[in-house]
């Protein structure tokens, strides 16, 4: 979108911002024509949990409390270190020790 290759782009919300302001590149004036939600953030459980009863974090720490079994999460590698401190935040939250 600096260069002008670009006419609409899905991005996180604070980009926007960055590129209007001049930070970390060349400053260009933009537009947020639309918005779905600001920077995306969300928490994405596999249907096998969902099958099993999880809904939130309390009835994944039972599930985890009650199988004798690791599961796996992902963590995000800068810069995308918000997502990263939203997962752990939330499994913080639950009593969930981040294995991350």
């Amino acid at each position: 979108m600096v260069n002008g290759e670009l006419h609409a782009a899905h991005v996180l919300y604070g980009l926007v911002y960055g590129v209007q302001l001049g930070i970390g590149g060349p400053q260009k004036d933009m537009a947020v024509l639309m918005t779905l939600n600001h920077n995306g953030q969300g928490i994405t459980l596999a249907n096998q949990l969902k099958e099993k009863g999880v809904k939130d974090g309390a009835s994944l720490k039972r599930l985890l409390d009650n199988e004798n079994r690791d599961y796996t999460s992902p963590r995000p590698s800068p810069p995308a270190l918000m997502p990263c401190g939203c997962i752990t935040g939330w499994l913080r939250t639950a009593s969930i020790p981040s294995r991350m």
